[in-house]
């Protein structure tokens, strides 16, 4: 009887360990770390934006937005509940802002992040010339200097 007592009491400490267990992968890690740097960076660099750039600006903001939708879903459906998702949010925030706002060194930089807000970005409008427009103007300005600053350190 007393080892089914004992084996009883230690029911909670399996069951608490379980649920610091959870894992995702690398790549939403990166992803939710990337968003946050992204949103940290475009915050800050806002009043700097000419106004003939902002809707181009916009489009980065809200690609990085959907990139950390994306990964914030991912993270639920990994089995994090949305108050620890939000935690590691608060917590990368305090994370990569040494990174964006003083070039400090992080976990991922941008090799690792500018590919990752391309899907969320709005293809490039043809040019009068029947081309693609330059993607070294608007569309590319803000994503390339963003993980520059955003070279952060690690997510977890």
């Amino acid at each position: 009887m007393q080892k089914l007592i004992f084996a009883l009491a230690l029911v909670p400490a399996f069951v608490a360990s379980g649920a610091q267990a959870q894992t995702v992968p690398e790549d939403v890690s990166k992803a939710l770390w990337c968003s946050q740097a992204f949103t940290v960076l475009f915050a800050s660099e806002k009043s700097q934006v000419p106004a003939d750039q902002m809707d181009a600006f916009n489009s980065y903001v809200a690609a990085a937005g959907k990139l950390g939708d994306k990964a914030s879903a991912d993270y639920l459906a990994a089995g994090f509940t949305q108050d620890q998702v939000d935690k590691l949010k608060t917590d990368l925030v305090a994370e990569v802002t040494p990174a964006v706002t003083t070039g400090a060194k992080g976990k991922y930089g941008p090799d690792d992040c500018n590919p990752l807000l391309t899907p969320y970005l709005p293809a490039p409008a043809p040019s009068d010339a029947g081309g693609t427009a330059p993607a070294s103007d608007a569309s590319s300005a803000p994503a390339s200097s963003a993980p520059a600053s955003a070279s952060s350190s690690s997510a977890q």
